[in-house]
């Protein structure tokens, strides 16, 4: 009985890292896309920003408080960083 709560115990700290880990990981990752997207020429609008006679234009549900369009939604982006190498991923 012993042995089952201590292989338990390891069991369950090594999926608590495991987790930790991947978040980090996807958080990266998630960086990552946001710089491509934002750079990408594929991402941008093609047709030309039409001009509102409105003094206040309302946002869209994906359109952030600064104005910014991104397709990730609850993304916490950090602006000063730089993009994921491979080795950072892994």
């Amino acid at each position: 009985m012993q042995h089952t709560l201590v292989d338990l115990s390891k069991r369950v700290d090594t999926v608590k890292e495991e987790n930790s880990n991947l978040r980090t990981a996807n958080q990266i990752l998630g960086q990552y896309i946001e710089k491509l997207m934002a750079t990408s020429s594929i991402f941008q609008s093609s047709s030309p920003p039409q001009v509102s006679h409105q003094s206040h234009v309302p946002m869209s549900s994906s359109t952030h408080m600064d104005g910014s369009d991104s397709a990730v939604e609850g993304f916490q982006y950090e602006e000063n960083s730089e993009l994921a190498s491979e080795d950072d991923i892994a």
